[in-house]
């Protein structure tokens, strides 16, 4: 098998019935792509510098919708649920409930599953081969039962006011910025969202 530099998270996602962005990076740096694709690595499920077969895209769809199937269990969606809880807070609780997500930033993860709701979304609204729904990776099946599940809950709105305020530490990370500076930054984005009321900044009219 051929050995390359590095792994590319764009050629291991899953990919049937789920429509990405043209894009060399999915997380749209190339840090934070390979920060998942660390993850996966440290833990078994691909393998380093080596070029996913069947095997491994099988592994890592598994893996990913396994990731999100938790997110639909009666526990999850209780604390999804919770007084003064958004989805950003559940998505927060699920990476540090999943081995392999926590050794990435929350930011990442919680960008990392946006990406793949929306590819599914994408999907969706510009159908391609296959259509049957039976053929479609687990990944793109479980998050059909977790839109459901979340219902409204999952707005856009949110994750675009998380990502603003991200945007303004996107450069110290790339640039090598501590661990505890990130997570510091990450609790405060966070809160900033708490503090938001969604409706004053929307027209409703």
């Amino acid at each position: 098998m051929s050995q390359y530099k590095h792994n590319r998270l764009v050629d291991f996602v899953p990919r049937a019935g789920m429509a990405y962005p043209p894009l060399d990076y999915l997380l749209g740096r190339q840090r934070r792509d390979a920060s998942i694709m660390a993850a996966l690595e440290q833990t078994g499920f691909a393998e380093p510098r080596h070029h996913p077969n069947r095997e491994t895209r099988t592994t890592v769809d598994q893996v990913l919708a396994d990731t999100l199937m938790a997110a639909t269990e009666p526990h999850a969606f209780a604390y999804l649920c919770g007084e003064g809880d958004d989805i950003i807070d559940f998505l927060s609780a699920l990476r540090d409930a999943t081995p392999w997500a926590m050794q990435v930033g929350e930011s990442v993860f919680i960008q990392f599953c946006y990406c793949l709701v929306e590819a599914r979304k994408a999907w969706k609204r510009d159908p391609r081969p296959p259509y049957e729904i039976g053929e479609h990776s687990n990944t793109a099946k479980v998050i059909d039962i977790l839109l459901e599940s979340v219902g409204s809950r999952w707005r856009d709105a949110d994750f675009e006011i998380y990502g603003e305020l991200a945007g303004a530490w996107y450069d110290d990370e790339d640039a090598g910025g501590g661990d505890k500076m990130m997570e510091d930054l990450e609790e405060e984005v966070r809160k900033g969202i708490e503090n938001m009321d969604i409706g004053d900044m929307m027209d409703l009219d």
